[in-house]
């Protein structure tokens, strides 16, 4: 009970989340661009990150990729 009232302001404050969620939702909203433009939605490039990467390339795609098949389903 304790810790629920002390970490209930990290629940309550509307405060923006400054982690990695920010590129993750760009790499979704890329993902989805990319299979909506008839690319490779595995294999496209980020212009935002960086001076531009394929960062699928480096870094695992399946749960970006789930989130757009989601999308899609709904």
């Amino acid at each position: 009970m304790f810790n629920a009232v002390a970490l209930w302001p990290e629940v309550s404050l509307p405060i923006p989340n400054l982690n990695d969620d920010a590129s993750h939702y760009l790499l979704i909203q890329r993902s989805s661009e990319a299979l909506a433009n008839g690319e490779n939605p595995v294999d496209h490039w980020v212009p935002e990150l960086e001076f531009g990467v394929p960062q699928f390339f480096y870094y695992q795609h399946l749960p970006h990729l789930a989130v757009v098949a989601l999308h899609r389903l709904l």
